[in-house]
């Protein structure tokens, strides 16, 4: 069997680090099975990888030449008059149907990419697209011409069409129920796509991503002090402004007890946010923090094993089921975050506080507090945390369900 497996970056950086773990388990699979990897972008270093993989980055390249192609396409114009169809029973703004039209040039572009592929490599029998976009799109029309099967994960920025400019995410309508198998990352997801889309049920199942099990639990802080940590990438959905205003408002009125809150992640706003920390933190005392910027996901393990940490907030405005608590969770360590997405699969009364989806900083604040005068440190707690991950988010157990339904269903 030949499988495909389609990715934004992935083995290069940045990003896509939750996907490494999951990269490990395809290395498992029986050796007749060949898997390709195709990297849309290759910017970044290439992270190191199982000789077992081809790399082909065939989505790069050419790619003002693949979307001229476009124009001479009859696919092409059927998807756009299929969109401007929904634009104008739906009312949309004018700009929606623009952003159509570049969208289904790129489907046709990605098309060109995996005709080019095919020939090259052979036939696929699966078509494993990571994302559920344009490219995922592009390899349903070749299916029965070079592609046996597609099946397509769904995560959250592919997913949420409110989130969208007009909410209005191009093409999925006409293409959501040509994709062989969807997997969603929780029940919510699941029932989203169908009630938006009109997915069918009988394509999607209920895939979760994990994380590996560490063999051991964070420290926690000496009494008197307040460990704070928060993984995100530094843009305005996550809110992290958010996370400096409740730890100001918490630090406040929680004098003596000494705060120190450490952020991993980069992202355009990083040299906004740490303006806004030195500002909002000049005159308290009690509080200390730190930005990391980016770190590879092997270094954010190794804070967690080297590092006291009571508590993991997160504020975002919008998530799937995050990996980033996932792998805090794992070390036992308890977590704060709003009721969005897929947020409630994670963060339970069992394994932290969830808050209402807009979280303000006196919630987030008061979450805080009511942690702390509860169970925060207690290791019964944090060893429940851990087996709610090992029983619910182990990578071992999920992702092997997840390859072993791809390759044999």
């Amino acid at each position: 069997m030949r499988i495909l497996i389609i990715t934004a970056s992935f083995p290069h950086l940045p990003g896509e680090q939750f996907l490494e773990t999951e990269i490990e388990l395809w290395d498992n699979i029986e050796a007749q099975h060949s898997v390709l990897i195709a990297p849309s972008s290759i910017h970044g270093v290439k992270r190191k990888i199982s000789s077992r993989f081809l790399v082909i980055p065939f989505l790069v390249g050419n790619r003002q030449l693949k979307r001229l192609c476009a124009l001479f396409f009859p696919s092409f114009w059927a998807m756009i008059i299929e969109e401007l169809k929904y634009v104008i029973r739906n009312k949309l703004p004018f700009r929606a149907f623009i952003l159509s039209i570049k969208k289904s040039i790129i489907v046709i572009q990605h098309y060109i990419s995996l005709q080019q592929l095919i020939r090259s490599h052979g036939k696929l029998d699966v078509c494993y697209c990571y994302w559920n976009n344009e490219i995922c799109f592009a390899a349903t029309l070749l299916k029965g011409r070079g592609i046996s099967k597609v099946v397509s994960r769904v995560h959250r920025h592919d997913l949420y069409e409110y989130e969208k400019r007009d909410s209005y995410m191009p093409l999925k309508r006409q293409f959501i129920n040509q994709i062989d198998e969807i997997h969603t990352l929780s029940s919510e997801a699941m029932l989203y796509i169908i009630k938006t889309y009109s997915a069918s049920p009988s394509r999607i199942s209920i895939s979760p991503l994990g994380v590996r099990l560490p063999t051991q639990i964070s420290e926690v802080s000496k009494d008197g002090y307040l460990n704070v940590i928060s993984v995100s990438y530094c843009v305005d959905v996550k809110r992290i402004d958010r996370i400096i205003d409740g730890i100001f408002l918490y630090a406040r009125h929680s004098q003596p007890t000494n705060i120190i809150w450490h952020h991993i992640g980069d992202g355009p706003l990083l040299r906004d946010l740490e303006e806004y920390a030195k500002s909002k933190f000049r005159e308290l005392e009690n509080v200390k923090y730190k930005f990391f910027g980016a770190l590879s996901n092997g270094e954010v393990i190794d804070y967690y094993k080297e590092n006291e940490v009571d508590v993991f907030i997160n504020t975002s405005e919008s998530e799937g089921v995050p990996v980033s608590i996932m792998e805090a969770m794992s070390f036992g360590i308890p977590a704060i975050a709003p009721d969005v997405g897929g947020m409630k699969f994670l963060v339970t009364d069992k394994t932290g506080l969830l808050l209402n989806a807009n979280g303000s900083p006196n919630d987030l604040a008061y979450a805080l507090g009511k942690l702390v005068k509860s169970n925060l440190k207690a290791k019964s707690f944090r060893i429940d945390v851990r087996e709610f991950i090992k029983t619910n988010f182990n990578s071992d157990v999920n992702y092997e369900r997840f390859i072993t339904q791809l390759i044999t269903k």
